[in-house]
């Protein structure tokens, strides 16, 4: 009878054992499933906001044949902010045909906007936040402000200078005036844009034509087409070695016939100069002291995109600024 007895208690107490077994076995794969999810959705939330901004103090040079091929190489900048209707955009200088646009990037829905001439619409120049199929529309300044339809036709990636890989996306025309006069094609990249015409879409067949060679970024080469090499960017040098004491406003920029200086306090022994995207030194202004400068812009200057260093007995200051 006891022998029974304690045979029924061993089988109880090890039925007992299985149960708690069996029982903790789901809530261990539970509590691993939950740990797994929360890596994946931490993970795909990382790559989410992993978003290469296009415009954070960049730099284009591009190529331009035309009809007789002859070649012309030009410039394109962004040079500081502006705000219109409350929105902040950046100001970006296309040295081919002295465009000044005002360029604005919401980082959340991966769309860049650009307002159009005259700043009467704000339009869509680059969507990043597309997938294969998607339908979206664009504008290209060089064609005025007409809409093109896009579909996004291949989603990959391109190596660039760094070695790290960025999103590249394909997409093809499939509106007038592309269908009735002949399809065309292009490819953006994201914190970079189009391989081919910089800001805004490209005409396979148009003329000119437009060829990114290179593109920099905070003074660093992110992109260059093959073995073409560049020439050093002049006005990347900004804000190096600057005075961060000495405050100082300019404007108007862009600029017509003057430009005006105005420091926060008196300045002693101020020299003024302009230069090229060449470097070379156009213009040269010396005052004793002051506290506000108007320089008068000489006449042989074109319009286009300067260097303007301010140097005082405080230090020097160096920004971009765009002569119309």
């Amino acid at each position: 009878m006891i022998l029974r007895i304690d045979i029924e208690k061993e089988s109880n107490l090890a039925s007992q054992m299985d149960f708690k077994r069996v029982f903790h076995m789901p809530l261990l794969y539970i509590r691993l499933l939950i740990f797994l999810s929360f890596l994946f959705i931490a993970n795909s939330s990382s790559k989410a906001q992993s978003y290469h901004k296009l415009f954070d103090h960049s730099s284009y040079f591009i190529e331009v044949p035309d009809q007789n091929a002859q070649v012309s190489y030009h410039w394109i900048f962004d040079f500081g902010d502006s705000i219109y209707n409350s929105k902040i955009y950046r100001k970006v200088y296309w040295g081919w045909n002295n465009t000044t646009l005002l360029i604005r990037e919401d980082t959340i829905l991966k769309i860049v906007y650009a307002l159009s001439p005259g700043a009467i619409l704000e339009l869509p120049i680059y969507n990043f936040n597309v997938s294969v199929g998607s339908i979206f529309t664009t504008y290209s300044f060089l064609q005025g402000t007409f809409p093109y339809q896009f579909q996004v036709t291949l989603i990959d990636s391109i190596q660039i200078n760094n070695g790290t890989y960025r999103k590249r996306i394909h997409a093809t025309c499939n509106t007038p005036p592309c269908v009735s006069w002949w399809p065309f094609s292009y490819k953006y990249v994201e914190g970079i844009g189009s391989l081919d015409e910089p800001i805004g879409i490209f005409y396979d067949a148009s003329d000119p034509e437009f060829y990114l060679k290179c593109f920099n970024q905070n003074l660093t080469p992110i992109y260059t087409a093959g073995a073409f090499i560049c020439p050093p960017d002049t006005l990347s040098i900004l804000g190096l070695g600057d005075n961060k004491e000495m405050s100082m406003t300019l404007y108007p920029n862009p600029a017509s016939s003057k430009i005006n200086i105005s420091f926060a306090q008196p300045q002693k022994n101020i020299r003024i100069k302009l230069f090229n995207l060449f470097g070379q030194e156009l213009q040269e202004f010396h005052q004793e002291m002051g506290l506000k400068i108007e320089l008068e812009i000489i006449s042989s200057v074109n319009k286009g995109i300067y260097l303007i260093e301010i140097q005082t007995a405080e230090g020097q200051i160096r920004r971009r600024i765009a002569i119309r």
